[in-house]
């Protein structure tokens, strides 16, 4: 039997949509996670037709919020009471300058995500297990839902948090009609020096989140640090 206390995290919804929150892992306080409108679009291109498995094709999305950045160790570690990223402690330091606390979580795997939208959703002031978009057998998806790799159903008419759709992901990531072959950059030259880190820049390690630059619509990150996350299985059709 165990007694978890969830933290409190503000949702503000102005011109501009944000979590705030205190982080005991790096000490700070007034923390904040920012989102990003993603228009919605009729009859969209995503989509290469140099990919067997993801052939150029039309989309037809509706508006979506989505975070700016990936999810910093901090918030999780919040979130969950856990924080299981293998880039940490003395064995992987951060780079110089980088806080440790605002590398993303990573060894997450895909159940553990879902998890965590919904314990998000839980701890949002004024949204709580009413607003939580992933149920399981009639009842809110749970730890032991995670832990058994239970698949849950999805509701999108909630308000809370949930993983992109590939097709949202993948339109989020080219910036739209931009059609950009890598999150704010066509070619390596200019994802090598401002937008991304990976194996010829990285040093073989993950770095402070939105340390790079933001694609057309202010996101951090779609190309290269860690992998992602989506709602939707791999398959071999679109």
């Amino acid at each position: 039997v165990a007694a978890r206390i969830r933290p409190v995290i503000k949702l503000t919804i102005s011109k501009a949509i944000y979590l705030t929150y205190h982080a005991p892992l790096s000490g700070s306080d007034g923390c904040a996670y920012h989102f990003f409108r993603i228009n919605g679009v009729q009859g969209g291109t995503i989509g290469n037709n140099d990919q067997y498995d993801n052939k150029e094709h039309t989309v037809t999305l509706s508006y979506f919020q989505m975070g700016r950045t990936e999810i910093p160790q901090e918030l999780y570690e919040l979130v969950m009471g856990e924080n299981p990223s293998k880039f940490k402690g003395p064995s992987y330091p951060p780079a110089g300058g980088e806080k440790q606390e605002l590398r993303p979580v990573e060894n997450v795997d895909w159940f553990k995500v879902i998890l965590f939208c919904n314990e998000l959703t839980r701890c949002t002031e004024g949204w709580g297990e009413k607003e939580c978009v992933y149920t399981y057998d009639g009842h809110t998806y749970n730890f032991r839902d995670a832990r058994d790799g239970k698949v849950p159903k999805m509701n999108m008419s909630k308000k809370g948090f949930r993983l992109p759709t590939s097709a949202e992901w993948e339109w989020a990531a080219q910036s739209g009609s931009a059609r950009n072959v890598y999150s704010g950059a066509n070619s390596e030259v200019p994802l090598k020096a401002h937008y991304a880190w990976y194996r010829e820049n990285s040093g073989d390690k993950t770095h402070q989140v939105d340390n790079k630059a933001t694609n057309d619509y202010g996101l951090s990150d779609m190309s290269g640090n860690v992998e992602e996350w989506c709602w939707d299985w791999y398959s071999n059709s679109t």
